[in-house]
């Protein structure tokens, strides 16, 4: 998976929505984040719904269910993945609570 990132890839969460907000920046940072994520979790699933393309963009509703690992309480939830690409590299990832937010931010309506 890594070897299609671009080396300046970028990950962006919302404040509040998961984890820390922010921006991580260069594959080492976005690697850790996602390891964190992985480490909250007993197990994770996740299970892409819809897909949206416009240019060198792309917007996946995923439903993902899973077992917290110090908690053992059962979770489901569903987010939008906004994936924007550059020389057939992703180098922009942005993760959002809600469809609309995600199309708005790539340029679309519904």
């Amino acid at each position: 998976m890594v070897d299609f990132w671009d080396p300046e890839i970028e990950l962006w969460l919302p404040s509040g929505m998961i984890q820390a907000g922010g921006t991580y920046r260069g594959r080492e940072a976005v690697l850790g984040w996602m390891k964190e994520w992985a480490e909250a979790w007993e197990e994770i699933e996740y299970t892409p719904e819809e897909f949206t393309e416009a240019d060198n963009t792309v917007v996946v509703g995923v439903l993902y269910e899973g077992r917290g690992k110090g908690s053992g309480v059962r979770s489901e939830g569903r987010f939008w993945y906004l994936f924007k690409y550059r020389n057939g590299r992703l180098w922009r990832w942005e993760l959002y609570p809600e469809r609309a937010q995600a199309l708005e931010a790539a340029g679309l309506r519904e």
